[in-house]
């Protein structure tokens, strides 16, 4: 999926290499602590303007968060 690379080289270009992507290359990956910087961007700089979910999945190493982002834009 060149789509999910393309955009996180393209935010990391604004924020300095802070996001990364997924194995399976179908989610993007960033820091907790950088999450809001992130959101923000994609809010003010893309058409994903709706948060629809947010969700978490407990591993038995540690806790990921996922947001799930929609575009209303053609909806």
């Amino acid at each position: 999926m060149d789509n999910v690379k393309a955009f996180a080289d393209s935010l990391n270009q604004k924020l300095g290499g802070i996001v990364g992507v997924s194995e399976d290359e179908k989610s993007l990956i960033v820091p907790s602590d950088e999450i809001l910087k992130v959101l923000k961007e994609i809010k003010e700089n893309t058409d994903f303007t709706f948060l629809e979910d947010v969700t978490a999945v407990d591993y038995p190493d540690n806790l990921t968060v996922v947001y799930h982002l929609m575009s209303l834009k053609d909806a």
